[in-house]
């Protein structure tokens, strides 16, 4: 961060668990715009810090330019963890943060629905699933819904396209080889991307995901039941979306 205006110093060893305690109180005079690692910093503390952490951080949105701002919020949803990174600074009524907190609630709140919709439709249909990804960063809402199912591509493509008219998405290169087909559907602007009996970024982990299929658990959110994978699963999954970023 450099000669950057923070009060205290960036990154101090001190408190009596090693950890690091992180100063992040941005002063007003405060010119130069944050970079991705400033955001990265302020992010974590304000999702994962201590409560005065917490405190101190969610102060100092306030202080933000429209700049920093605008950054900040962008990497913020990058990462999806908007709601729960600005959850404080709502009460507060910092006018962007409450915003964009209105705006991410409202998105999710459309997705849920949809995503339990498309579940249901599909599990009468016969066709098991599983939501893999989408439901792990709850209450924030990636940028697409990610579903698992180990029926035939063409039974998927026809409920998807009779019950929700959607549309099949020209699949890249590396949509064919994972096996994996994104839908867009009319009521809303992100992709269902569902992956077909397998997983990873060429498709080579099958047994995962007959595994995950088999093991499936019920998990409700605000009233919806989803299929998601049992714990175990689901941290081999994490460990493969860290390793491929994307699959």
């Amino acid at each position: 961060m450099g000669d950057r205006c923070f009060q205290g110093v960036p990154y101090q060893q001190g408190d009596k668990d090693g950890q690091y305690v992180i100063h992040i109180n941005v002063l007003a005079s405060c010119i130069e715009t944050m970079t991705e690692k400033d955001c990265i910093h302020l992010l974590a503390t304000l999702t994962l810090g201590r409560v005065e952490l917490q405190q101190a951080a969610s102060n100092s949105l306030m202080k933000l330019g429209d700049d920093d701002w605008r950054i900040l919020s962008g990497i913020a949803a990058e990462h999806h963890v908007t709601l729960r990174a600005f959850k404080s600074t709502y009460k507060k009524q910092t006018i962007a943060a409450a915003r964009l907190i209105v705006r991410e609630h409202e998105r999710g709140g459309r997705l849920l629905a949809k995503l339990a919709e498309v579940c249901e439709v599909l599990e009468q249909s016969g066709c098991a699933c599983v939501v893999i990804k989408s439901l792990d960063h709850w209450p924030d809402m990636g940028s697409d819904l990610d579903i698992l199912s180990c029926s035939p591509e063409q039974d998927v493509i026809s409920i998807m396209e009779k019950r929700f008219g959607a549309t099949v998405e020209t699949p890249s290169w590396s949509d064919r080889v994972a096996k994996k087909i994104n839908f867009r559907l009319p009521d809303i602007p992100e992709l269902v991307e569902v992956h077909f009996c397998r997983l990873g970024q060429a498709g080579e982990h099958r047994k995962l995901a007959k595994r995950i299929m088999q093991r499936r658990v019920v998990r409700e959110i605000a009233g919806m039941k989803f299929f998601v994978p049992a714990p175990e699963e689901r941290i081999l999954l994490t460990t493969l979306q860290r390793l491929y970023r994307h699959f």
